[in-house]
């Protein structure tokens, strides 16, 4: 395990910074199986990670996921919390194996899916 990593139940991090700070970018692997199932999965989920403080791809690709619901009436904070929350249906379901197909089952065994599958979740 690297350094300053911790394993086990219920762990979690956080993190401290200066009033003053303005911008935080974070780049995070996430996995259920492993630590370098986690760096793994940032290295090829997020390959060559650059910010290009507009929000780039990703800023593009929920616009165009948004754009597909249009609303009208109500006032301008209402449409703000409707959009908000639209993206919460947009999250789900989500891929739960890694990259390299491993996943952990609810007999909390490590399994893998066939070749050119997906686990999901939601």
């Amino acid at each position: 395990m690297p350094a300053g990593s911790v394993d086990g139940a219920r762990t979690g991090g956080y993190a401290v910074f200066p009033a003053s700070t303005r911008k935080i970018l974070v780049k995070v692997g996430i996995s259920f199986v492993s630590v370098a199932n986690a760096e793994e999965n940032a290295a090829t989920e997020i390959p060559n990670w650059i910010w290009t403080g507009s929000g780039g791809r990703q800023r593009s690709e929920w616009n165009d996921k948004l754009g597909h619901i249009q609303v009208s009436g109500g006032n301008a904070n209402s449409r703000r919390v409707f959009y908000s929350r639209s993206t919460t249906a947009l999250l789900h379901p989500s891929i739960f194996s890694d990259v390299n197909g491993q996943y952990i089952g609810f007999d909390e065994k490590v399994h893998k899916v066939s070749q050119g599958h997906l686990q999901y979740a939601n």
